[in-house]
């Protein structure tokens, strides 16, 4: 089933997502950096930046940016992603980046996550846009 494209009609629009990951932190790395919170943050720029240090001690860098798909601008979303991540956190400059992917993904225009219930369907429901913080907005909206 799809949702109504009118519904949707210009409230999104795509945007490329990039992502790092590096290897494992060590204790002091992360004490220079005088980061060791678990906790997904993510900023306040429209293409936010959204970090997170995990479990094995590798951490996760990502940007939102482009909205093309071209080798040029994967290229481009790529060097952004390295030149972010080294100017928010300068201390690990030198840290290896392991893994890198990016995907293409939507975003509203107002910034604010879309819920709404299916036209004619009781118990269908959709949710949409959570804007890097859709672990727990989702599960937020899905319990409503």
């Amino acid at each position: 089933m799809v949702l109504e494209a009118e519904r949707l009609a210009g409230v999104h629009l795509p945007a490329q997502s990039t992502v790092v990951v590096t290897r494992s932190i060590t204790g002091d790395q992360k004490a220079n950096q005088s980061w060791a919170e678990m906790q997904m943050a993510y900023d306040t720029r429209s293409l936010l930046h959204y970090f997170s240090l995990m479990l094995d001690d590798r951490f996760l860098f990502g940007i939102r940016g482009s909205l093309g798909r071209s080798p040029p601008t994967k290229k481009a979303a790529r060097a952004a992603v390295k030149h972010d991540f080294e100017a928010l956190f300068p201390a690990w400059r030198q840290v290896q980046i392991e893994f890198s992917w990016y995907s293409m993904t939507s975003i509203s225009l107002a910034l604010m996550p879309f819920v709404s219930q299916f036209p004619g369907h009781r118990n269908l429901y959709a949710g949409l846009f959570f804007h890097g913080n859709g672990v727990a907005m989702g599960t937020y909206a899905g319990a409503l």
